[in-house]
């Protein structure tokens, strides 16, 4: 009798060991596919205004870093009330060429992401796919940044109270322009059709939802509008999804765009 309780209380053992283990929450499953843009992300504002200061500073170092200075508001007020008194600006120069320095030596080597939807032109058998651009006026897109960390100061014009940007505020928003001539979607004529129903349509026409990186070239301050900056990027990469809203590092592409040159 005894070893059969002792038989009998060894399973009963066993049996809680098994139900505590079967009660261990399994270990989350590993995606199976990783886009490549997962760790890029949009340039902070101060990307671009160092990108402009190191493209800019030989040539003109004054106006530079003036407006390098008044495009941030950490900067903002001690550099106008250092000009104001004539004072001070030197170590705030000194700062700037510090910054810009540390910033754009990276700039390069770095790559950013941005989500976008291209019209896709007629299939083009010497490309061997379909072109995201056409010869001779649709070749070069742009993204607009805004620039969050705008100075602003209060307003009651027109007997209104709000909130507009310093009259003396430096660059206030930035478009980074790109070359879209040799981005071709690829596709083998017997492919072709099969590519069409897999990209979204919108209004009638045909696009493709882009999940793109590119690294910047240089920035310059705008020919008309003194509070703009004017980019240049050069892409990188295309990956083409069906929509906006499919475009995540977890979800599988539809298919990767190719530079055929041009």
């Amino acid at each position: 009798m005894k070893s059969h309780a002792r038989l009998s209380v060894l399973t009963i053992l066993a049996a809680g060991a098994l139900a505590s283990c079967s009660s261990v929450p399994a270990a989350p499953a590993v995606p199976s596919y990783q886009a490549g843009w997962a760790a890029f992300g949009k340039p902070a504002f101060s990307d671009l205004l160092a990108s402009y200061g190191a493209a800019n500073i030989q040539r003109s170092r004054s106006e530079t870093l003036d407006n390098y200075l008044r495009s941030q508001t950490k900067t903002y007020d001690r550099y106008v009330a250092a000009k104001e008194v004539g004072i001070g600006v030197g170590p705030l120069q000194q700062e700037a060429l510090s910054e810009i320095q540390a910033v754009s030596a990276s700039l390069p080597s770095r790559s950013f992401l941005v989500r976008a939807a291209f019209s896709v032109q007629t299939y083009d058998p010497q490309l061997g796919g379909f072109p995201l651009y056409q010869q001779p006026f649709d070749l070069d897109a742009s993204i607009r940044y805004v620039n969050d960390d705008v100075r602003t100061a209060s307003s009651t014009s027109r007997g209104t109270r709000g909130m507009v940007v310093a009259d003396a505020y430096g660059f206030q928003e930035a478009e980074v322009w790109f070359s879209k001539v040799g981005w071709v979607v690829p596709a083998t004529q017997d492919q072709a059709v099969h590519v069409l129903e897999a990209l979204s349509r919108s209004g009638g026409e045909r696009k493709i939802a882009v999940a793109m990186t590119y690294s910047l070239e240089r920035c310059d301050a705008s020919d008309s509008n003194a509070a703009k900056l004017i980019c240049r990027a050069t892409v990188r990469s295309m990956t083409g999804y069906s929509s906006l809203d499919g475009i995540r590092p977890d979800q599988t592409p539809v298919v990767e765009l190719i530079n055929r040159g041009g």
